[in-house]
């Protein structure tokens, strides 16, 4: 059991220990609000990879199975890519004494 520190210090020291992947200029469309995120991320998910573009979508929470959370143009990430890269992030938390 590890205790979860409030705040965004531990989510930026992860960025910081994986190369600061936020700030790889990604086009990204954040929702925020009370009620319909989930929605509107899937229907502005859908109209864009309908036009063609290459979407990446993470929604929460899952309704049968954790990898419904992460998508690629609209396809759940494998199984095999789901531990590759929580493995990874583990490490990468275990290394820097990040909770």
């Amino acid at each position: 059991y590890k205790l979860v520190k409030q705040g965004l210090e531990n989510m930026q020291r992860l960025d910081q220990a994986l190369g600061y992947p936020s700030r790889a200029g990604y086009k990204i469309v954040h929702v925020a609000g009370t009620n319909g995120k989930g929605s509107v991320c899937w229907k502005v998910s859908n109209a864009l990879t309908a036009s063609g573009m290459r979407t990446g979508l993470f929604v929460s929470p899952h309704i049968s199975s954790f990898r419904e959370r992460c998508l690629i143009d609209g396809k759940e990430i494998s199984e095999k890519e789901l531990v590759t890269y929580l493995n990874h992030i583990f490490q990468v938390c275990e290394t820097n004494n990040i909770p």
